[in-house]
């Protein structure tokens, strides 16, 4: 089972675009961690709404699976960026 990181550790990162991260990090051996740490709470994520879709959330409890489908959507375009970044530099 995959893990999924801090709620601290997602909003920090969440504050950032992939495009500013990578800006400042050049480094890719801290791209490429990032991009490992972000896949796996984003394959987390995916098994946690795979449970929530077998047992429906009451009425009261939706926003919380609206809210990882918004979180996931945000990662999974860092994932996409860190991707094309570390490929990039690999080839220099």
């Amino acid at each position: 089972m995959a893990e999924t990181m801090a709620p601290q550790r997602v909003k920090r990162i969440m504050q950032y675009t992939p495009e500013q991260f990578c800006k400042v990090n050049k480094e890719q051996n801290i791209r490429r961690m990032y991009l490992r740490e972000i896949q796996e709470h984003i394959d987390a994520t995916d098994e946690t709404l795979t449970e929530i879709s077998k047992n429906p959330l009451p009425e009261e409890l939706r926003h919380f699976k609206n809210e990882l489908l918004h979180e996931r959507e945000i990662l999974a375009h860092w994932v996409d960026v860190l991707k094309k970044e570390v490929e990039h530099g690999d080839r220099n």
